[in-house]
């Protein structure tokens, strides 16, 4: 495993010499293994690592989490940040659910200590479930792809294990872990896949369904970037602003294949408002349609 992260941090450039990599870890297999890992790294690279641990306030038993934590940085000789953070109070305040919410506190958290690169324990089981989950909730290309290795500043440099690789590998080093009690109910939609969904696949459909299911999120990323570049080709050659706007050739437009089309106004869009994700195939249809009509027509937009 040691050799396939490093061949990961390797691969994409993901730690630079003197910089300072915050890590997340909750304690879970997941970041202690990443944590172990980035550790050992530090013998090829010289940089500088933070460890955040987010305590929730959702279980009384999380505070023993933070110890935990706090116990294996004393060990490696890493400095330690703990924050204590009420998720479920920020949930509501936020509208968001406990899941969001808590996403947003712990990368709040490590944004906080203003690192050069923040390392999270993401890993291949959390791709394909990652994939899954945007297949079922409704997504394009764009969702296909998953988690990237490297987004910003974050990088992740499991994203190419097995959750039982890193299992194995702590069981060899005989470093135990914290399991958190919550991450066992199927309350939680990302739970559901992890405990139902993906071990139905391995079990009765395909034991490799994992890899390939990765394998093709990785092309999906070659993929989209390739039809991205066509896309602001397009974009640069066909758009103009006008007043609040942007007025695109329709003459142009017209000449693209269907899916460019597609993209070209999804980029637009992206480029007006902040987000795009409340915008469906239907709405962009509905632009599309307004090609083949004539007269002044309109499409009212979320």
């Amino acid at each position: 495993m040691l050799e396939k992260v490093r061949n990961t941090l390797s691969q994409f450039n993901m730690i630079q010499q003197g910089e300072v990599v915050v890590v997340g870890v909750s304690g879970g297999a997941d970041s202690v293994a990443l944590l172990l890992n980035l550790s050992d790294y530090r013998k090829s690279v010289d940089f500088e690592i933070k460890v955040v641990h987010v305590n929730h306030l959702i279980r009384e038993d999380a505070s023993e989490d933070a110890e935990f934590v706090r116990g294996l940085c004393e060990q490696l000789d890493i400095e330690f940040f703990l924050y204590e953070i009420d998720v479920e109070e920020l949930a509501g305040s936020l509208h968001l659910s406990t899941e969001e919410a808590g996403r947003k506190a712990r990368y709040d958290a490590m944004r906080e200590l203003k690192p050069d690169k923040i390392a999270v324990g993401h890993h291949r089981d959390d791709q394909a479930e990652t994939v899954l989950l945007n297949m079922c909730r409704g997504t394009g290309l764009h969702g296909m792809k998953g988690i990237l290795p490297v987004q910003d500043n974050i990088i992740r440099p499991l994203l190419y294990v097995t959750r039982e690789e890193i299992e194995k590998y702590l069981l060899e080093l005989c470093q135990p872990y914290r399991t958190d009690s919550t991450n066992m109910t199927t309350d939680y939609m990302r739970n559901r896949f992890r405990h139902n969904v993906i071990p139905y696949l391995t079990e009765e459909i395909n034991e490799k369904a994992v890899l390939h299911i990765t394998d093709m999120a990785s092309d999906m990323s070659e993929l989209e970037c390739y039809i991205n570049g066509v896309v602001n080709f397009e974009y640069d050659k066909l758009c103009q602003p006008y007043k609040d706007g942007t007025v695109i050739s329709l003459e142009g437009f017209l000449s693209l294949d269907s899916y460019i089309q597609k993209e070209l106004l999804l980029l637009v869009i992206e480029h007006l408002t902040p987000k795009r994700k409340d915008i469906t195939r239907a709405h962009i249809k509905s632009i599309i349609d307004l090609c083949n009509l004539s007269g002044e027509k309109s499409v009212d937009l979320p």
